[in-house]
């Protein structure tokens, strides 16, 4: 086969030849035959080429094997493969049938070739890797220099460990909070005053609210004002500084889901009744922390001193904290009145009152909003001095300053894969130089400049991939610890609601990909460099 190809060669240099003789240009006839011919020819003269630059690499690549740096000898043992590999489907492939049109012309004799060619299988020329064995060469190099690797490596491993921690953060808190408003109820509406209005005489007070709800049943069910009460918490000899005494009606207890508007539940006892609110009756209830702390579980009727008065204890609420000082379970509520009197400190810093309200569904929310919105504008004659808002808006406010928080926080950790970015640019031009005779060597096997710019690509990928990879595992220990961190911290004030910080799928595959594509990114200038060295210069480097 191979001297049939080395005849379709001379014959199409002759004809080469022929075509080029200014003897026979005006000789039309003699110009077509040749013309036509060399065409006939020209793919199985390709195929010559391409198959003695095959060889040609074979013979090379096994020179290569003699020599004494291992990732020259590496690269041209899977070189080698790759084309003995290729040797035997090219020769199958190639079948050349020389046929003479004209036996009785010799000089001139006109061929036509019969299955140049057979399938349709793309031909590489030696020097080409394909992505697995630029893959598997990457890894060879990141194993060879574990160190260097690893220092290159840090700006991304960091940059993605940071982004995994902070989004769980994020979603944790998100979870969280929306946990805490749904256990309060969809249909809760909190309403804040904050003055008496331009030129009026008058506030809004609950009995305003009162005859509200008694007109509109089909859209509210239920108001209670909400007072903090500055009042001095005393049992026996001993004081409790930090437990937080609120003033609320009887609605503030809800009998259809035998909880508060807060989403409390009774443990033992009962809460405040019409009467208790009516007559200002000194009773109240507690939380788990002041009954196992001053009352050893046994509160029940016990009483305890709120700015010198003595109250009676007719409930116990179940424990939603962990039960410690100053947490959600260190709380006392008792009529409204009564805490008004005690002098009222304000739930929010400028509040004068606050008022919380339910609708009769979560589908009326809205409308029932409306109508105390109405309500409050008649008297104030300005909404500056009012603000109402429901748990689904309260819900959407907290979730888009989070969002916007966790935004902010990203992107200046997105500054870490940048400087990560800018590290593995710096390795790769190293790399480029320590193995330009490498590249010189591939180029004289055939390879091509794209050849060349793909496998310095491939291993910028690998490395911040393996980068990114080492970053997941990072962050996700990160978020375990900060679980377990902030859980310790925030348990005294979540109410019973666990918190969490864990990563999406989706944060993972966006901070995994993000890392890929800085490191193919910033990759590409040593690459690219790579792929336009000079062969000749490259194998004289030393």
């Amino acid at each position: 086969m191979f001297e049939k190809l080395e005849a379709v060669e001379k014959r199409y240099e002759e004809l080469t030849q022929i075509l080029m003789d200014p003897s026979i240009a005006n000789d039309i006839q003699k110009m077509t035959q040749a013309s036509k011919e060399q065409a006939s020819l020209e793919k199985a003269y390709n195929l010559y080429k391409e198959y003695k630059a095959l060889l040609d690499g074979i013979e090379e690549a096994k020179e290569l094997l003699n020599e004494n740096d291992p990732e020259i000898k590496e690269m041209a043992k899977m070189e080698l493969e790759e084309l003995e590999k290729k040797q035997p489907i090219m020769e199958h492939d190639i079948q050349i049938e020389l046929i003479p049109k004209d036996p009785n012309d010799e000089k001139n004799v006109v061929m036509e070739i019969r299955g140049a060619a057979g399938g349709d299988r793309r031909r590489r020329g030696g020097g080409r890797m394909n992505f697995a064995q630029s893959f598997k060469l990457a890894l060879k190099s990141l194993k060879t220099s574990k160190m260097r690797a690893f220092l290159t490596m840090l700006g991304i491993i960091i940059g993605v460990g940071a982004v995994i921690v902070i989004l769980s953060l994020g979603n944790g808190m998100t979870n969280m909070m929306n946990s805490q408003f749904e256990k309060m109820g969809s249909n809760l509406i909190q309403v804040m005053t904050y003055g008496r209005g331009t030129g009026g005489t008058r506030d809004v007070d609950v009995e305003d609210l009162y005859e509200l709800v008694d007109k509109y049943p089909q859209y509210l069910t239920g108001v209670t004002p909400y007072v903090s009460a500055s009042a001095k918490v005393r049992y026996q000899t001993d004081d409790y500084d930090r437990t937080s005494v609120y003033g609320v009606s009887e609605a503030f207890f809800k009998e259809d889901t035998k909880g508060t508007m807060q989403g409390e539940t009774l443990a033992e006892g009962r809460f405040l009744s019409y009467i208790d609110v009516d007559r200002h009756q000194n009773v109240c209830v507690i939380g788990d922390y002041l009954a196992q702390t001053a009352f050893r579980g046994d509160a029940l009727g016990k009483t305890i001193s709120l700015s010198g008065v003595p109250y009676t204890v007719i409930g116990v609420l179940s424990k939603s904290g962990d039960s410690s000082e100053g947490s959600a379970d260190d709380v006392i509520y008792i009529p409204y009145e009564n805490a008004q009197r005690m002098g009222t400190g304000t739930m929010m810093m400028g509040t004068d009152e606050m008022f919380l309200l339910t609708s009769t569904s979560r589908d009326t929310a809205s409308a029932a909003k409306g109508i105390v919105e109405k309500r409050l504008y008649k008297t104030y004659q300005s909404s500056d001095y009012y603000m109402v808002m429901t748990s689904a808006e309260m819900m959407d406010a907290m979730n888009t300053m989070m969002n916007t928080m966790m935004i902010v926080l990203v992107a200046i950790a997105a500054i870490s894969l940048l400087v990560g970015g800018i590290g593995i640019m710096n390795i790769m031009l190293v790399s480029v130089t320590e193995r330009t005779r490498e590249i010189g060597i591939r180029k004289s096997l055939g390879a091509k400049q794209k050849d060349i710019r793909g496998q310095f690509v491939i291993e910028a990928g690998t490395t911040s991939a393996v980068g990114g990879v080492l970053g997941i595992v990072f962050g996700l220990l990160l978020a375990r610890a900060a679980t377990i961190a902030v859980g310790a911290i925030m348990s005294s004030s979540m109410n019973g609601i666990t918190f969490s910080a864990v990563p999406t799928l989706s944060d993972i595959a966006v901070s995994f990909g993000v890392s890929v594509g800085i490191g193919v990114l910033f990759g590409y200038l040593p690459a690219n460099k790579a792929a336009k060295l000079n062969p000749i210069d490259a194998l004289r480097y030393d």
